[in-house]
Formats: structure tokens, sequence, C-alpha cells
């Protein structure tokens, strides 16, 4: 009997302990099932291992603030739940926070740089981006 966690890799079940490399195309004539043409070949081992994953289109679409006003919950049944953190009015943007408010502007801008490839310009950051560009002069 196979024990341990079971996972399907290329078309077959093997057991968590396995090593076993899969080789796909990453791109968007891959996703178009243009096979290797356009896509960047890719193997499993770029991943670190991992129980699951999911995708959800809807929180993918959510941008990034430090003074979020939704914070998303992912549920056992694999589901996301979107939270109000406070009163969100017609037509504003449900933001989410992609790191922690908690650490100070610079290393917050610096990890949002280094992780998504963007400088953060929500409201906390420009406030406090003036206050610092003020106590200079």
């Amino acid at each position: 009997a196979l024990e341990g966690k079971l996972y399907a890799v290329g078309g077959r079940v093997v057991e968590e302990e396995e090593e076993e490399e899969v080789f796909f195309s990453w791109g968007l004539d891959a996703a178009r099932g243009g096979g290797r043409r356009g896509g960047k070949p890719v193997s499993s081992r770029c991943f670190p291992p991992h129980t699951g994953s999911a995708v959800f289109p809807l929180v993918s679409l959510m941008n990034h603030s430090c003074e979020p006003n939704v914070q998303v919950i992912y549920l056992e049944s694999n589901a996301a739940v979107a939270i109000a953190l406070r009163g969100i009015a017609d037509g504003e943007e449900l933001c989410i926070q992609y790191v922690s408010a908690e650490a100070p502007l610079e290393e917050r801008r610096r990890e949002l740089r280094r992780r998504y490839g963007f400088e953060c310009a929500c409201a906390l950051c420009t406030s406090q981006a003036r206050g610092r560009v003020g106590k200079r002069g």
C-alpha cells in the first residue's frame, strides 16, 4: 500500500517522497494550447513542495495598498472570501495588503520592489514619504 500524500504527476500518481521532475511550457501560447511554441520550458523543481495550489481570478485582480480595504480569507472548502475592513464606497477599488504595513516605509518599498516589481504609492506611503522630505528640509 502507498503511504504518505499522493499527487497526480504527468498523468500518474506518485508518492510525496518521489522526486520526479515534470517539464511544461509556461507562456501565453502554451496556455492557448500552442504547446512549447512561444512558451518557456519550465521544470516542476522550480516550485517549492506543496500540498496544493489554486487560482482565484477575482482575488488576483486586487491590487496592493498598505491601508487595504479588504482582507482575503482562504477557507478549507477551497473558497476565498473578501471581508471589508471598513466602509467601501461604490466604485472604490478593492485593495489587499501584499506586505505588512507595520514595517517602515523603506522596508515595505524594498520588499514590494523585490517581490512584485513596483513601488507603492498608496496614501500611507505617500504621506510617510512627504513627512520624511519635510523633516529633511
